[in-house]
């Protein structure tokens, strides 16, 4: 967790990250050290409070922003816990938007899943090895086309998930569409022959 949020924190713009569960206890935090300890621990049991206004304000992907003079707080809630990041105004919000969707793919290997991911499917749907194909999926794609893949490859994912229901025998149809996204020809060429491999193994 502590490596997650050192690399948020490395972001440009970004001033510190904690993270913290259900009753407000702090799991891991990284700010600077004229950041009270004590009123980090405050913040984090406000951002547990189910009971105040913070659920409310909460939209539907599970994120609240709240701006002021000077920069930004970003909050985003998990069911095993909550993220803050504290910003300056001179946050790049496509880079910022970017190395967060990296950071929920991390997250999820620990076993926390955002809110609005949706449940897996069935066993039978979904079949044993289908999960270890898509995780050599997208480090195809990451080869190809670097950090951006992770965004590229979520993206693509749920269109695929979306179209009906997975399934080993529906992946050249994904292969194909992530291939799309690929501009350049040998780049392109060389994940196809990877992707194949992959699912026909």
């Amino acid at each position: 967790m502590m490596e997650i949020l050192q690399q948020l924190t490395a972001i440009p713009g970004v001033v510190g990250s904690l993270a913290c569960d259900p009753r407000g206890e702090i799991l891991a935090l990284e700010f600077p050290s004229v950041f009270e300890e004590s009123t980090l621990k405050r913040v984090a049991a406000l951002l547990a409070d189910d009971a105040g206004a913070l659920p409310s304000l909460v939209r539907p992907d599970g994120t609240l922003e709240l701006r002021y003079t000077g920069g930004r707080a970003i909050v985003r809630r998990f069911p095993t816990g909550t993220l803050l990041l504290v910003c300056t105004s001179a946050i790049n919000p496509q880079l910022l938007a970017l190395s967060l969707t990296q950071c929920w793919r991390r997250l999820e290997r620990f076993g926390v899943r955002p809110t609005v991911v949706a449940p897996p499917p069935s066993s039978a749907a979904w079949g044993p090895d289908l999960e270890p194909v898509r995780e050599r999926l997208l480090q195809a794609l990451l080869r190809r086309i670097g950090p951006i893949g992770d965004m590229v490859f979520a993206q693509g994912w749920d269109a695929w998930i979306a179209s009906g229901p997975p399934s080993p025998a529906r992946l050249e149809n994904l292969v194909a569409a992530l291939a799309r996204e690929i501009d350049e020809g040998e780049a392109r060429a060389r994940f196809q022959a990877e992707a194949t491999a992959i699912i026909t193994s």
